[in-house]
């Protein structure tokens, strides 16, 4: 199994460095499955040498830690929840090499594994990458995924673009090819400066009015990993063409350096390495 994983990880990372270059974060994501091999050489040696752990118990703790390690990884950041993931298998690991884990250690230890994701689970709000990364995990089984209702706008502000947010997806009617996009939130708002401005996007030529910003720090939660290895940790905005006519003057003026508010709605580019997006953007605001 330990043998099979690396295997598999190296063959996938190499295939997608010679295949996609740039983007090969893409297909290399896989080497998330470096996450099961420390697993995969607990529960081995488990078995081989007869832990007194109960078996149930230490499956318990290493799934729970896996799960934790993943969901702070992917496709955001949350250092404490890898730490914390990576110390519970670490003392797992140390129990099942040294045959040292005490009688009932083992129960409180899943225990403490449980609090140690659920708590932070259970206090998730729409604005933390931890949120992001559960959504993302579980995007197709969402209830607006599964009703193919996850572009309808879901907040009422007034500054929010109302109903089908996608609008026609065409390049003509709103945004193109909306299925390679992941909806975090389909409303949001976000200041920073301007350091990157293009007139078109990508290979498609889809003519969309792109921008690289620079977050300002208090929205530093919408970078994803992706954002931060392909990007240089810029957020990318994008204004579709059917949106470009109203926001004419402000694209028109707009120049690297400039202070902006945008609004729109956030997104991860799964064509591209889970990038974090600003997509489509219906309302740009220059501020300084």
């Amino acid at each position: 199994m330990l043998t099979t994983t690396v295997f598999g990880t190296i063959v996938a990372t190499l295939l997608g460095l010679g295949f996609y270059g740039g983007d090969a974060i893409n297909v290399s994501l896989t080497i998330f499955e470096a996450v099961f091999i420390p697993p995969a050489y607990v529960l081995a040696k488990a078995v081989e040498r007869e832990a007194r752990l109960d078996r149930k118990i230490l499956g318990g703790i290493v799934f729970i830690a896996v799960i934790g390690i993943f969901l702070s990884a992917a496709p955001y950041l949350v250092p404490l929840g890898v730490l914390v993931s990576l110390l519970i298998l670490f003392i797992a690991s140390y129990s099942v090499l040294t045959q040292r884990m005490l009688r009932g250690t083992g129960m409180a230890l899943l225990f403490l594994a449980i609090v140690l994701i659920a708590v932070p689970a259970s206090l998730l709000t729409n604005q933390t990458p931890l949120a992001y990364n559960v959504r993302n995990f579980l995007y197709p089984l969402y209830p607006d995924s599964l009703e193919a209702k996850q572009w309808f706008q879901k907040n009422s502000s007034p500054a929010c673009l109302q109903g089908n947010v996608a609008g026609g997806g065409t390049i003509e009617s709103g945004v193109w090819g909306p299925q390679r996009l992941r909806v975090l939130d389909t409303c949001v708002s976000v200041t920073g400066v301007v350091e990157g401005i293009y007139t078109q996007s990508g290979p498609s030529n889809d003519n969309d009015f792109t921008i690289d910003l620079r977050v300002d720090p208090e929205y530093s939660h919408y970078i994803s990993v992706g954002s931060i290895v392909l990007r240089d940790g810029y957020l990318h905005i994008e204004v579709v063409p059917s949106m470009q006519e109203s926001l004419k003057d402000t694209l028109t003026r707009l120049k690297p350096g400039d202070r902006i508010l945008v609004i729109g709605s956030l997104v991860l580019d799964t064509d591209h390495g889970f990038w974090a997006e600003i997509h489509p953007a219906w309302e740009i605001v220059i501020l300084s």
